[in-house]
């Protein structure tokens, strides 16, 4: 049990770590349903072209798919499950679902 308690703090530390690095990042973190990272940006401060009235974007990082939000409530709603707006994290769920294979990788580093 103690293994897994330090595995996740290191998990969380590395994430941190992760956003840090990039510009606007507010939080990153996998998904426990595709397996893929996924982040919550500023839009402004991460160069994304923004409207003003959806200042804050989600990101699939394996996918670079991204969606805009009017708000962080909703961003952040919408971070833990990609399959609603990444096709690719879709096709790889409806895959891992039916026992097939996607051939697009779920990992990113």
């Amino acid at each position: 049990m103690t293994h897994m308690t330090t595995f996740k703090i290191a998990a969380r530390s590395a994430h941190k770590l992760l956003a840090d690095e990039r510009a606007g990042c507010v939080e990153i973190r996998r998904s426990r349903l595709t397996g893929t990272l996924v982040g919550l940006y500023r839009s402004a401060e991460a160069g994304m072209e923004a409207d003003p009235e959806w200042p804050w974007t989600t990101v699939c990082e394996a996918h670079h798919t991204l969606v805009s939000h009017a708000t962080r409530k909703l961003a952040r709603e919408n971070l833990p499950d990609p399959c609603g707006w990444c096709d690719e994290c879709r096709e790889i769920r409806a895959a891992a679902a039916t026992g097939g294979s996607a051939s697009t990788s779920t990992r990113t580093s």
